[in-house]
């Protein structure tokens, strides 16, 4: 988790734990369901999915 300190400093361990967890749960989910499985972009629209989980937060707290 301290990796994640780099690019979303402030997060507690917790919230560094929890976030990454939430972000491995919606990738493994999708991977999981058929109909996701067979996009071709599947892994493109992960990436940005799970970048956008993991910076959300610093992102919303920039635009503030």
């Amino acid at each position: 988790m301290r990796i994640l300190d780099d690019v979303a400093p402030g997060l507690d361990a917790a919230e560094a734990k929890i976030t990454v967890c939430a972000v491995l749960t919606v990738i493994d989910n999708a991977v999981r369901t058929r109909s996701l499985g067979e996009r071709p972009d599947l892994a493109d629209r992960l990436t940005e999915l799970g970048t956008g989980l993991l910076l959300g937060r610093e992102q919303r707290e920039q635009r503030e």
